[in-house]
């Protein structure tokens, strides 16, 4: 178990991981801080509070990364679940001041008008080259001056393969993957109204050196259904990106 502290807010976070390589492998985190960024002061009395706890049954601890490029031996599956609540200003949280939604305005001059709760749910597996990654967000934003409460979800399902893994002859820095993601959220003109936003992504990564140094191709139709204005509108992507990192 560590009890830390960040320096530029000086808040507490609790973590720890119980019952390490067994199955009933627990990671929980728990914090405090003050929801309105990194080193910008709280404007009200409120306190950001959030809460996660992850079940690795397969007794693995996966990290933070997509893509199995370092061939996971044993399975791994982690299940998480987590929950963040603050009432402020702002309706989305920036590590750079105080955020907000297109569809729900911040209002700095009201402190207290938002009070809004976020909901996390998550599923990780990697084995043998083959990874796949889950996760389902809510969020509700009530607003104390008008009374409405504005509801917004959205989710991705991600699966990728290094190929090598079934045939030799394939480059083994090579990986293939598929995405699909949507966002529900009310139209920025009516807020009575929902826009429905979706995404369905083909990629190559070629892994250079790890995540470090990587190419990436990807192809995308992105779909956005507009509740004001009853359409459908969808537009294709393509992306090549060469990410190098240090």
């Amino acid at each position: 178990m560590k009890f830390l502290q960040s320096i530029d807010k000086w808040v507490p976070l609790l973590k720890g991981r119980l019952n390490k390589g067994t199955a009933a492998d627990f990671r929980y985190y728990t914090g405090i801080f003050n929801g309105e960024g990194r080193s910008v002061n709280n404007n009200n009395k409120n306190m950001m509070k959030m809460a996660r706890i992850q079940w690795n049954p397969l007794g693995v601890d996966l990290k933070w990364r997509q893509s199995d490029v370092k061939r996971h031996k044993k399975a791994g599956l982690s299940i998480a679940g987590a929950w963040a609540g603050n009432k402020g200003s702002c309706t989305k949280w920036s590590s750079s001041g105080c955020g907000s939604l297109d569809s729900v305005a911040a209002d700095t001059s009201n402190p207290d008008r938002y009070e809004i709760d976020q909901y996390l749910f998550e599923v990780a597996y990697k084995y043998q080259g083959f990874s796949l990654q889950h996760e389902y967000h809510w969020k509700e934003i009530q607003d104390d001056e008008t009374n409405l409460t504005h509801k917004f979800d959205g989710a991705y399902v991600q699966a990728g393969y290094f190929l090598n893994e079934i045939n030799p002859s394939i480059p083994e820095e090579l990986e293939l993957g598929f995405r699909y993601a949507f966002v529900n959220e009310p139209d920025n003109s009516n807020t009575s109204l929902d826009n429905k936003r979706q995404e369905y992504s083909w990629v190559a990564n070629y892994f250079i050196a790890g995540h470090g140094n990587k190419i990436t191709a990807d192809y995308s139709i992105l779909t956005l259904k507009d509740g004001s204005l009853n359409n459908t509108f969808e537009e294709n992507r393509f992306r090549l990106q060469w990410d190098v990192s240090f």
